[in-house]
């Protein structure tokens, strides 16, 4: 995971080309949520969720992450950064991997933090904190904004459907 995707799946690239990098994962998208979204699983369970710009058909967001649920979407079965960091990762070992880690945003009180490290030129990857873990994360650049989203910064706390 780095700050232009996840493996082979790259930020910047049309929806349908995900797709097709990753022809073992099932297409799980709610109909509800076709224009914008692309949600993928892997056999495994562990799924990706593509989010396109408002008016761009580019992917502008690539978020994965259990959302403080008990899924198979743990440290153990989802990509993490270079410093190790992903899904489970704790609190502590955000801050002391990324010492200069920018507290970017809440989601209704300071239980629920988002954390970013930026590349510099406008990418982040955020980390959405419950309970003091790594729940979800979402990769983005400031060059498009997702949908939904208020700042690449934060992260909205339900997407298509909410």
């Amino acid at each position: 995971m780095g700050f232009d995707g996840v493996g082979p799946v790259q930020l910047g690239s049309p929806l349908e080309d995900q797709r097709q990098l990753l022809p073992v994962f099932e297409d799980i998208t709610d109909p509800l949520c076709v224009a914008g979204y692309l949600d993928l699983r892997a056999p495994s369970g562990f799924a990706l969720r593509f989010v396109s710009g408002p008016d761009q058909p580019v992917t502008a967001a690539i978020t994965f992450g259990n959302g403080g649920s008990r899924s198979a979407d743990d440290r153990a079965t989802t990509p993490t950064t270079a410093e190790g960091i992903g899904i489970g990762s704790t609190k502590d070992e955000l801050l002391t991997a990324y010492p200069d880690i920018e507290l970017t945003g809440t989601y209704q009180s300071d239980d629920y933090p988002y954390y970013g490290i930026t590349d510099g030129t406008g990418g982040w990857i955020i980390f959405a904190l419950i309970d003091d873990e790594v729940s979800r994360i979402q990769i983005a650049h400031e060059d498009v904004l997702p949908i939904e989203n208020v700042s690449v910064k934060t992260m909205p706390s339900e997407r298509c459907p909410a």
